[in-house]
């Protein structure tokens, strides 16, 4: 039987490795030059509770929140300059 000390280590437990997937999620969305792999690496590489969260387990939620904070498609090539502009590639390194 487990007594109370143990469910609250748990949940402990179990609170670090949401935090981190949703560290790893707002990173995927807003750094999109670190690699998936390499952002939980370096977020699982904080904590040695956390060692038990494998890539594999989170990179479809990533792949998920990388993709929706991405431009759309634009649907012809004359849009293409508009879907630029107003997206947050339309400068580069501070220059437009």
């Amino acid at each position: 039987m487990m007594n109370d000390h143990d469910n609250h280590q748990i949940m402990e437990r179990e609170i670090a490795e949401l935090s981190a997937l949703e560290r790893m999620r707002k990173r995927a969305a807003d750094d999109d030059s670190t690699s998936l792999g390499n952002i939980c690496l370096e977020e699982t590489r904080q904590s040695t509770e956390l060692s038990s969260i494998g890539y594999a387990a989170v990179k479809s939620s990533l792949y998920k929140r990388r993709r929706l904070h991405q431009p759309s498609l634009p649907s012809s090539i004359d849009a293409v300059a508009d879907a630029i502009r107003n997206s947050k590639y339309a400068s580069l390194h501070g220059s437009t």
